[in-house]
């Protein structure tokens, strides 16, 4: 009798694995690093959600092809696409999506590199040490 069971429980699995395998993969990522979509991948699998990475072999052989190829794929099956996105969106670096105004930036202060007293901008000698690195091209100090 429990070899019958053995045997209903391994068609159940191999049921499972043909509906999954039935179902269509779309691509949630890409990645130009195979580091990059295996992290990716490994947070979907935590959240639940089976992923795979497809043409990683190629990209790493040759790196050229990965433009022509679409890079490193991180992919789903089709029913779980928005939850992956989601957890995806989670996980990915923060850019900044204020554009850059050059106006605002901030001005980089000289400092002396012999006393690390702050200099003006347009000085080429410290006020405060006399210590200059326009002499000879060379970094010095009368």
């Amino acid at each position: 009798m429990a070899e019958e069971w053995e045997d209903d429980n391994d068609s159940d699995s191999e049921l499972e694995d043909d509906q999954q395998e039935d179902e269509k993969l779309v691509t949630v990522a890409t990645y130009q690093f195979v580091h990059q979509a295996e992290a990716m991948k490994m947070h979907l699998e935590g959240e639940g959600i089976p992923a795979y990475i497809a043409d990683a072999e190629t990209v790493t052989m040759d790196w050229l092809l990965g433009n022509a190829i679409g890079n490193i794929k991180l992919q789903v099956a089709a029913s779980q696409a928005d939850h992956a996105q989601a957890v995806l969106g989670r996980h990915q670096p923060r850019v900044s999506q204020e554009p850059a105004d050059e106006d605002d930036e901030e001005t980089e202060v000289t400092t002396c590199l012999s006393c690390g007293k702050e200099m003006p901008e347009d000085a080429t000698s410290c006020p405060a040490c006399g210590w200059s690195y326009t002499d000879e091209g060379f970094f010095s100090k009368p």
